[in-house]
């Protein structure tokens, strides 16, 4: 069975390997859609790639202003977040997706380079469905992002 899902989306990681502006066609044997928001580009490019050879549909951003408006085209089923970017950091943009009706309940995995209790009690109190300190393992990324595509709910939602 063939599905097909519309939807123009921006494309910010590398522009000599993607396009500007591209149509995504969602088929049946594709997992879902990923969004991931993050200032680095080489992380946008490994997981980008790491995941959409895993079956996903993924859509990147480099900054938070752009993330809400991707998010409210693209729909996520799971956004992969980083937590300290120049512009907005991921614990306001966060805030700001839940009182989005679109991305409400999106589980929504935080990423970062910064590992002390804090960060992570901040993300905690958020009510967030995940944390993963970076550098990323792969194998951990796809397993979560599995998991949460899966149906999860984070406590609270």
């Amino acid at each position: 069975m063939l599905r097909t899902v519309r939807r123009r989306h921006r494309m910010t990681c590398n522009p000599n390997n993607y396009p500007e502006e591209s149509i995504v066609t969602r088929t049946a044997d594709q997992r879902g859609a990923v969004l991931i928001v993050d200032d680095d580009p080489t992380i946008l490019t490994i997981l980008y790639h790491y995941l959409s050879y895993a079956g996903f549909s993924v859509h990147t951003v480099q900054d938070g202003r752009r993330a809400i408006n991707q998010a409210e085209l693209v729909r996520p089923d799971v956004i992969l977040l980083d937590v300290i970017m120049p512009g907005a950091d991921g614990f306001s943009l966060a805030q700001q997706l839940r009182t989005c009706e679109t991305t409400q309940t999106t589980p929504i995995i935080f990423m970062t380079g910064v590992v002390d209790i804090e960060t992570r009690l901040q993300s905690l109190q958020l009510e967030q469905v995940d944390f993963m300190s970076k550098p990323v393992d792969l194998p951990d990324v796809l397993a979560r992002v599995t998991k949460y595509m899966a149906g999860y709910q984070a406590p609270g939602q």
